[in-house]
């Protein structure tokens, strides 16, 4: 896989989560990217997938792994496909 998820720096309540961001390592070529996010918020599991059109050696910002919310929502991403 040329587009990989980043980890770039802290968000979230009391900075506990990461920011993360999708890369495209590809300086040439241009792809659509799929998106896997699942998240749990106390017992509730649920998951979506979304799709991103990248640039070459593009970054595109995804969110951060945890929100505030009660109880807390957990995020947790990765790619699915790349065409």
């Amino acid at each position: 896989m040329k587009n990989i998820i980043v980890r770039d720096g802290n968000c979230g309540p009391l900075n506990g989560g990461y920011v993360e961001y999708l890369v495209n390592t590809d300086n040439t070529t241009k792809y659509s990217v799929t998106i896997l996010t699942r998240w749990t918020q106390g017992f509730e599991n649920k998951q979506r997938t979304e799709v991103f059109s990248i640039p070459p050696a593009g970054r595109i910002y995804l969110g951060c792994t945890l929100a505030g919310a009660t109880p807390e929502i957990i995020y947790s991403r990765s790619v699915a496909a790349e065409i």
